[in-house]
């Protein structure tokens, strides 16, 4: 038995290997994984309502829901100036990689709030997952209230067909992935504070901010933008081309 399951564990751990190598293989270091998510986040769409419940339904006290509802802001504006004021203070060699970070949650921010208008789904409290109205769709605000569009940012209740994808899974993943990447140590902490984020979307109201799969698809586009805007290094490479009396503050050589 002790044998069966030392074959087992192992058969899973190889397993698990060449599908890691397989997804950070060079040229698909930075999309690989965000794809995987973003197709399962796909996926899942079929099991949203069944599993919404299920999570909504896990018993909280609450200091825990409260808890929840703190540490879900992980990856939104205060947590990013925490971050910054950290790695400023305690780490000057990385000092202009807070650039990157900047460039990146921007990016992570503007792709989701684009994704969002160009889906159009409606949030759990209308309990409707398997609908979408595209971007130029409408849908009911309720009987006799009018009707909702995705574009009318600027009109109360437009972000109720904000879904998909999570803008907070996102804003966590792109903190977490830069943390993760400057600080190799922290890779473990940051892949629970994001799985932490993604949870408390799903599960931390009655109704739920968010489905299952709009979390998942939201990690997954935060990512590929980290990925691609820190691990590319874009602003710090562009500021690199300012002359170093014209950027004070910053360290004259790129790191």
């Amino acid at each position: 038995m002790v044998r069966a399951l030392h074959v087992a564990v192992a058969s899973v751990r190889a397993t698990l290997a060449t599908v890691h190598a397989f997804l950070t293989a060079p040229g698909r270091g930075r999309w690989g994984y965000p794809a995987v998510l973003i197709l399962l986040g796909l996926a899942l769409i079929p099991l949203d309502r069944d599993l919404s419940r299920w999570l909504r339904a896990i018993p909280m006290g609450g200091d825990l829901r409260r808890e929840l509802n703190a540490w879900q802001q992980f990856g939104a504006i205060g947590s990013l100036v925490a971050v910054g004021a950290a790695v400023w203070l305690l780490d000057p060699h990385n000092r202009r990689r807070l650039l990157d970070l900047a460039a990146a949650a921007l990016a992570t921010g503007g792709a989701c709030l684009l994704l969002k208008m160009l889906v159009g789904r409606p949030r759990p409290k209308f309990d409707d997952p398997w609908f979408v109205t595209g971007p130029l769709g409408l849908y009911p605000k309720g009987p006799g209230e009018g009707m909702l569009s995705p574009l009318a940012f600027w009109e109360k209740g437009s972000a109720d067909l904000w879904s998909m994808p999570s803008s907070h899974s996102a804003a966590a993943a792109c903190l977490g992935g830069f943390l993760a990447m400057l600080y190799p140590a922290l890779k473990v902490p940051s892949l629970v504070l994001v799985a932490v984020v993604a949870f408390a979307r799903v599960a931390g109201s009655d109704k739920g901010s968010h489905w299952p799969s709009d979390v998942l698809v939201g990690v997954g586009v935060g990512l590929f933008t980290v990925w691609t805007v820190v691990g590319g290094r874009w602003a710090s490479r562009l500021i690199a081309t300012i002359p170093p009396a014209q950027r004070p503050g910053l360290p004259a050589r790129l790191p």
